[in-house]
């Protein structure tokens, strides 16, 4: 494939579903381009099972996602 994209888009955040065990360097690639060529503050990454902050970064579980929201 090779392009770039984002999964959704609120107010100029970017949100990346990334449904797996593990989130590796490659997985927050697209989304670090996009946080500084639109110089967005921040961004979120829905994981299964992964809750942490990579720089601004957000990454939320699932679960909060679905019932807490942003």
């Amino acid at each position: 494939m090779g392009g770039k994209e984002i999964d959704f888009l609120k107010d100029l955040t970017p949100i990346e579903v990334k449904i797996k065990r593990k989130i590796e360097k490659e997985d927050l690639r697209w989304i670090k381009f996009f946080l500084k060529k639109y110089n967005a503050k921040k961004a979120y990454v829905i994981t299964k099972n992964v809750e942490d902050r990579i720089d601004a970064i957000h990454l939320i579980l699932l679960w909060q996602f679905c019932f807490k929201g942003l």
